[in-house]
């Protein structure tokens, strides 16, 4: 019986201490997140699930005036070229790693990657 029940406060203890040092879920307005390295990111119809408990929508857009970094890739430009297309790069052209945060009750999260601090609206689910 104590056998059982020492394996069942370290299964609680060890679930409890993974659960507290992760950020798990979808970035919202309320989400604050003070400094996380993404090194993975996967995307499954349009929903960006980051080094595998974060998720985000693709469709956050890159918040600029005139111009952004070069290094930006166009990962959603079109097999064919044409002149009124516009490049408006959004999270999807950013590759891994970089590091996100974002402060509580706003609506912008940011991204540092190759010394740029990128600035990002969230977008919608």
């Amino acid at each position: 019986m104590k056998y059982i029940l020492t394996i069942f406060i370290i299964s609680i203890t060890f679930q409890s201490c993974l659960h507290n040092n992760k950020l798990d879920g979808f970035v919202e307005v309320q989400s604050e997140i003070k400094s996380k390295k993404i090194k993975t990111v996967t995307i499954n119809r349009g929903i960006l699930t980051l080094n595998k408990t974060i998720y985000l929508h693709g469709n956050s857009v890159l918040v600029y005036k005139d111009s952004f970094p070069n290094w930006i890739e166009d990962h959603g430009a079109p097999d064919f070229s044409f002149d009124e297309y516009i490049f408006e790069p959004s999270i999807t052209d950013i590759d891994p790693p970089y590091i996100l945060y974002k402060f509580k009750d706003e609506k912008y999260f940011y991204v540092v990657k190759n010394n740029d601090t990128l600035k990002f609206e969230l977008g919608d689910f």
